[in-house]
């Protein structure tokens, strides 16, 4: 059984909550509406912008990565069978999906009848989590698929797998360990922590660093910290305390993101009334500032960071911020109840899936 869950992101852990305020009605019909409500809204000077799959099968938790999207596709299961997956959050037979923007093509990769979820795609890989077994969250394994030869592995004795350009995956086996996909030569990069709350998980690491989310004890009750690891120096850095309700940091080249959530008791005696605010929070590593991008009493989640743009989800509808230019763009409202994991970043593209289908838009003008 995965260790703990979230709303949004890629990594080994299958989400099942709903954002705050939503819910499903049992009776919601398995096959999805029409396309024409749904189509991107893009920016100001952005092209390019894609309905990926606009079929009338239902697609879930896209990942982008240069060219390259994978999603997982439900087309191969009945009516009945998608209704347990999408109303009852029951698993059901799915498959992973690759399309390449450059080309048009898209291909199964998987034929095996399993419930394949949380796909990620770096470069020439693909990895996935498997469960085996339709029980629940039995029988569960990560694999990963070489698109240059075919070839698929499964990782063992590990959790929080996370896929990483170069070959390369990080992962928590006690400690964060990183793994060379080409030789299966494995590097303990950070020591396990010992003591009763001191487990470590969400490692992703960028550049010259590794990030994971560490468990420690704070007046009597288990509390996160966002701990940074500089794989050169061997030094680890202490970062901010994380509240980020089902949210996990990311980092790519030096820069971290998370969500922040501060929680102001307006009536202290009893129960009393809570008033939240949600942060989108950016620092520079080692010691940089803590920037907000982004600030709003209504739930922020599904932070993402590729160079020079964060995006995450904010009141539904999906949100970019250029660090650069300091402007935020709103990409499209979420017209579907579950914004899946948010809205993945490579470079100037972004994806994500609403109402059921894969949409892809390139946020730079081009020729």
């Amino acid at each position: 059984m995965p260790l703990r869950t979230c709303v949004c992101c890629s990594f080994t852990a299958l989400v099942l909550s709903l954002p705050a305020g939503c819910s499903r009605r049992a009776d919601t019909p398995a096959q999805k509406p029409k396309m024409t409500a749904r189509s991107p809204v893009p920016p100001n000077g952005a092209r390019h912008s894609t309905n990926v799959t606009g079929d009338d099968f239902h697609q879930m938790d896209v990942d982008i990565h240069g060219d390259r999207l994978v999603w997982v596709d439900l087309r191969h299961n009945t009516k009945e069978e998608w209704r347990r997956e999408l109303c009852l959050h029951q698993p059901c037979i799915s498959d992973i999906y690759l399309h390449d923007l450059r080309t048009g093509e898209t291909r199964r990769l998987t034929e095996t009848k399993t419930w394949k979820v949380v796909p990620q795609v770096r470069g020439d890989h693909v990895m996935w989590q498997e469960h085996r077994s339709q029980d629940d969250y039995a029988d569960e394994r990560t694999v990963v698929k070489d698109l240059s030869t075919g070839e698929e592995t499964v990782l063992k004795e590990g959790h929080s797998w996370r896929l990483l350009p170069g070959g390369k995956v990080v992962f928590v086996r006690g400690g964060i360990h990183m793994m060379d996909l080409k030789t299966s030569e494995v590097t303990e990069l950070v020591a396990e922590k010992r003591g009763r709350h001191a487990r470590m998980s969400y490692p992703d690491a960028s550049g010259e660093y590794v990030i994971w989310l560490q468990e420690y004890l704070a007046s009597g009750r288990a509390a996160e910290r966002i701990h940074a690891f500089n794989i050169r120096s061997k030094e680890e850095v202490r970062l901010a305390k994380h509240r980020g309700e089902g949210s996990v940091p990311r980092i790519s080249e030096d820069a971290i993101v998370w969500v922040e959530v501060d929680v102001e008791v307006i009536k202290p005696t009893g129960r009393g009334a809570r008033r939240s605010t949600y942060g989108v929070c950016l620092q520079e590593l080692p010691d940089g500032e803590v920037r907000t991008v982004a600030s709003s009493p209504r739930q922020l989640t599904c932070p993402q960071i590729d160079a020079r743009r964060v995006t995450y989800v904010a009141n539904f509808s999906y949100e970019v911020f250029d660090t650069m230019t300091g402007k935020t763009t709103k990409i499209t409202p979420i017209t579907s109840c579950h914004p899946y994991r948010g809205l993945k970043i490579s470079g100037s593209r972004v994806a994500w899936v609403d109402g059921g289908d894969v949409n892809s838009l390139d946020l730079e003008p081009r020729p």
